[in-house]
């Protein structure tokens, strides 16, 4: 059969070839309807000016079928292999889409009412109440499915999406963008209680917000990195997590803003890094906010932790228990340094093998190690805590004594106080031998 000519219907055919239009060919207005295509059949229905229909058609296994129409309608088709959709617009309705691989480039056609099952859907077309299996999709604006261990994926473009209203259940990652900027806004997003996944939404994009959310069981809730720029995260509910909220790898000077979350049951709250802002946020957690290096802004958070309200290593926070409404057994607030000795020799060689012991202001061993093949031994020092009494225990100074077999020891005096680089470990040399 060839795709020629105008207002044709090809209906009720068992069909094994059809050939693409021919250069300066007429096709327009084409229909075909309950027909049946053989196992690797390859359909190419390009080019269509007016409507091409495409209904209730079964496409083998194996089947590659190229649609571009003004106005398409492909409804209650079981899908090949392959489908590509180019700039199509019009809908794609109550398909059964099963292993199938579909691009679709066009915010004018819309997808829904469908079941994907282990398909990938790529492009920028719309989805809206479709029913998604164990697949990766992708497009313009995604509400109102229901998402069942898949996930909305999406590692090259840099287009916007919109997803709204959808239900993800029992899934293992909800939304993984690399570059795609988001608005995620009132889904509910539930992990795989049996298997825990590593990040339900993870993103490494820039200009995004993550808006009235549930966000539920799994090891991280939301996981921010490396390139991330321009984000924020308010409004929403977390529970059951090991993690509520995980900053990693960001660079100084991007802007996260944690704002009026409600976090429940997490072993951390907000495990943030750099210049984060967490502003009134109430959060229910072992440890509720952790930061390393850089200013953050820690503002009007309520926070009722077991372990500790807020602990900063290597961050610097101006006022930290005025302005946090801390309740809980444990600690309030602890404030750590990563300090790294370098042990040397009279002529600045670095020892290893050197025994380096670390004492806080009562003489009390707080760590000991022995430096590595650079002459270094790292340590995560104690500045003060203010404990649940709210009563400031100050920790500093520490005293540091390097010993190495045959020598005499060497002792040094270290006092924590504001650093003027938090972002980086405090580095201490000193020769000892």
């Amino acid at each position: 059969f060839y795709t020629v000519g105008k207002n044709i219907t090809l209906k009720n055919c068992n069909v094994s070839t059809l050939y693409p239009l021919a250069t300066g060919s007429t096709f327009v207005n084409h229909s075909y309807e309950n027909n049946i295509f053989s196992e690797a059949v390859e359909i190419d229905l390009m080019s269509c000016t007016g409507y091409l229909d495409i209904i209730n058609n079964t496409f083998g296994s194996q089947a590659t079928v190229y649609l571009e129409a003004e106005n398409l309608t492909y409804i209650n088709n079981t899908c090949g292999d392959k489908l590509y959709l180019y700039d199509s617009a019009g809908v794609i309705e109550g398909n059964l889409l099963e292993m199938c691989t579909i691009s679709a480039n066009n915010e004018n056609l819309t997808f829904k009412n469908n079941v994907i099952n282990k398909s990938s859907l790529s492009g920028y077309a719309k989805l809206i109440r479709n029913d998604i299996f164990s697949s990766n999709v992708f497009g313009s604006y995604i509400y109102e499915n229901n998402f069942y261990g898949a996930k909305v994926y999406e590692p090259y473009s840099q287009l916007f999406t919109n997803v709204t209203n959808n239900r993800f259940l029992n899934v293992t990652e909800a939304v993984y963008l690399v570059k795609a900027p988001i608005y995620l806004f009132n889904n509910t997003i539930i992990g795989n209680a049996t298997y825990p996944v590593v990040y339900l939404i993870q993103l490494r994009n820039q200009n995004s917000t993550i808006e009235k959310n549930f966000i539920s069981t799994g090891t991280n809730g939301v996981r921010v990195e490396l390139r991330s720029d321009n984000i924020l995260i308010k409004d929403n509910t977390f529970n059951n997590l090991t993690q509520a909220i995980r900053l990693y790898g960001l660079s100084t000077g991007r802007n996260i803003t944690i704002l009026n979350n409600n976090i429940e049951n997490c072993s951390y709250g907000v495990y943030g890094e750099k210049n984060v802002s967490i502003i009134n946020n109430s959060i229910n957690s072992n440890i509720g906010i952790y930061v390393q290096s850089g200013y953050p802004t820690i503002e009007n958070n309520t926070i009722n932790s077991s372990d500790v309200g807020i602990y900063l290593l290597g961050a610097y926070v101006s006022d930290l228990n005025t302005t946090n409404i801390i309740l809980g057994s444990g600690n309030k607030v602890v404030v750590n340094w990563s300090v790294r000795i370098y042990v040397l020799d009279q002529n600045g060689n670095k020892i290893s093998g050197a025994l380096v012991s670390v004492y806080d202001n009562t003489s009390a061993l707080v760590d000991q190690k022995t430096t590595n093949v650079r002459g270094i031994a790292s340590f995560s020092l104690t500045q003060y805590i203010v404990n649940s009494s709210n009563t400031r225990e100050n920790k500093t100074p520490h005293t540091i004594l390097a010993s190495y077999s045959g020598s005499t020891n060497s002792t040094l005096l270290l006092s924590l106080i504001h650093i003027s680089e938090p972002t980086r470990p405090l580095y201490i040399s000193y020769a000892v031998f």
